[in-house]
């Protein structure tokens, strides 16, 4: 005999079973124990439940999706982007462009959304669909959009420059880098644009586009970064190390992982600074740069970038085609398998589903405890779920 929760709880206490997970959790061992009856658990309430799945018709390989009060946006590798109903994953619709899109979406302030492609341009695409305005650059454009707090749209491309577009899509500015720029720009909270470029350097560039200083990695510098609420920025090279630099461009600390660093950090509610590394493991820093915990998944490698939830629970997907959930002391939660490997970034939206691609073509949503994302300067990968890339930076 099956019976479900809500016939077990009265209906005027299940607000209350349900505003505490530990709660109802033992409710519901309780219910067995004393009944010896078993108890069918609604699907959504059992974290790490794939609650739909799309396929794109293409691969997600770096695009993690953005969202919105009202769509779930992201890139494929066929070149489209995708506008998808966030209760049940229905394609709102496409919009194509000639290249394969590794960007991922933002979401302006007019829910206009904004994103790269390989085919050499930024694009901006109303909340309906339909093509506002596009940028041409003189290079594939892995790098994702970030947002000034007037409007701005900064971006960087394969042609080495950063751009500074008007929301009007025209040109405010460039700076020049001396090579490719893949890493997403990321603004601070006085308006300077952070940036990273395979000439091994960050770039701290003022909001006029002159350079306010430059630091010098040891190897590309492809990941982007994170900004904590002191300023302090935190981003990971392909020299195989965690740097954490002062806003005004002084060294911190550095702590070696050993392997390249993609994946791109994110800071919990405490300050602890979570990253992970091609060496396979995951890794949580104290704000003075000591270890906090190092935690091996399994995984050869990771680009994947952790996010926080408000809970604390912090998720990643890995190259074994896992996502993975665990506490801030580094104990497993819970994993989901996909049919592929996980690249992008898991996104965690207010009502607790998680949204992750991977490279099996297919978008999943998944059920967590988490209510959004923790209140710390720089939670998630682009800083929040809408993607702005700033300290500050919100969903309309």
């Amino acid at each position: 005999m099956f019976l479900r929760l809500g016939s077990l709880v009265r209906k005027g206490q299940r607000r209350c079973v349900m505003k505490s997970s530990r709660r109802w959790w033992l409710l519901v061992l309780l219910s067995v124990i004393v009944s010896g009856l078993a108890v069918s658990v609604p699907a959504q309430q059992i974290p790490g439940t794939v609650l739909w799945s799309i396929h794109s018709g293409g691969q997600f390989f770096f695009s993690s999706a953005a969202v919105g009060s009202d769509a779930i946006y992201v890139g494929s590798w066929n070149g489209q982007l995708l506008a998808l109903n966030p209760a049940d994953g229905s394609r709102t619709w496409a919009f194509r462009t000639d290249g394969p899109i590794f960007s991922s979406p933002t979401i302006g302030p007019d829910k206009t959304i904004y994103v790269g492609s390989l085919d050499r341009k930024v694009y901006a695409i109303n909340p309906n669909g339909s093509l506002k305005w596009s940028f041409t650059t003189q290079d594939g454009v892995y790098s994702s959009p970030a947002l000034s707090a007037d409007g701005k749209i900064y971006i960087g491309s394969r042609d080495k420059n950063l751009y500074a577009l008007n929301p009007d899509g025209t040109l405010a500015w460039k700076f020049t880098a001396g090579a490719e720029i893949e890493s997403s720009p990321a603004v601070a909270a006085d308006g300077t644009i952070y940036v990273g470029s395979w000439d091994g350097y960050l770039y701290a560039i003022n909001p006029d586009g002159t350079l306010r200083w430059k630091y010098a990695a040891q190897g590309k510098v492809v990941s982007s970064l994170a900004i904590s609420a002191d300023g302090t920025v935190y981003v990971g090279s392909d020299d195989g190390y965690l740097y954490a630099l002062k806003s005004d461009g002084a060294l911190a600390w550095k702590y070696e992982i050993g392997e390249v660093v993609r994946s791109s950090p994110a800071v919990g509610p405490d300050g602890t600074i979570y990253v992970a590394g091609y060496d396979g493991n995951f890794y949580a820093f104290r704000p003075d740069g000591t270890a906090r915990w190092q935690k091996s998944l399994g995984s050869i490698y990771f680009f994947s970038s952790p996010a926080v939830g408000a809970d604390g629970v912090i998720y990643i997907g890995s190259d074994k085609g896992e996502v993975y959930a665990l506490k801030p002391d580094s104990s497993e939660l819970w994993q989901r398998p996909t049919g592929g490997a996980v690249f992008t970034s898991p996104m965690i939206a207010k009502s607790g589903t998680i949204y992750v691609g991977s490279n099996d073509g297919f978008l999943y949503a998944l059920s967590s405890t988490s209510q959004g994302v923790a209140d710390s300067s720089w939670p998630t990968f682009r800083h929040d779920v809408c993607h702005t890339g700033r300290v500050g930076g919100s969903c309309p």
